[in-house]
């Protein structure tokens, strides 16, 4: 799960799925139920911020949940195997990349969610331009 910086992971990707970032008595009030929240590992130099948690599913064992951010660069992404990501507003191309690599291994899949108020961005034109041509800009209506 990652978004655009540190805090924002938390203060959004964070808060969504474990509950507010600074009450631990609320956790388990996000999408993820108290029941099903495992050990907790804080990030480092950010208040309230979770680093991995262990998430407890309907098989009985656990799986881990990691929360990243992409003002920490493409290198923080790299190494193991994934089968779901979460991105959070738009992120640079490197690291969508780097997420697809991720996901290669385990046929896993990547969720973006976002407001595109940078324009069209080459992140935007990769879902948008599947034939692999250029945007050529928006075309009003005749």
């Amino acid at each position: 799960m990652a978004g655009v910086t540190g805090e924002s992971t938390r203060d959004i990707v964070q808060a969504k799925l474990i509950g507010p970032p600074a009450l631990e008595e609320k956790r388990g009030t996000g999408y993820l139920p108290k029941e099903c929240i495992g050990s907790v590992s804080p990030a480092r130099g950010i208040a309230n911020a979770i680093d991995i948690v262990s998430i407890k599913h309907a098989s009985g064992g656990y799986s881990e949940l990691g929360f990243k951010s992409y003002e920490k660069g493409r290198a923080k992404f790299q190494g193991a195997a994934l089968e779901l990501i979460w991105l959070d507003e738009e992120c640079p191309i490197d690291i969508y990349t780097e997420c697809l690599t991720r996901t290669n291994e385990t046929g896993g899949i990547i969720y973006a969610t976002m407001t595109p108020l940078m324009g069209m961005t080459e992140f935007l034109e990769h879902f948008l331009m599947s034939d692999g041509s250029k945007f050529e800009g928006f075309r009003g209506a005749t």
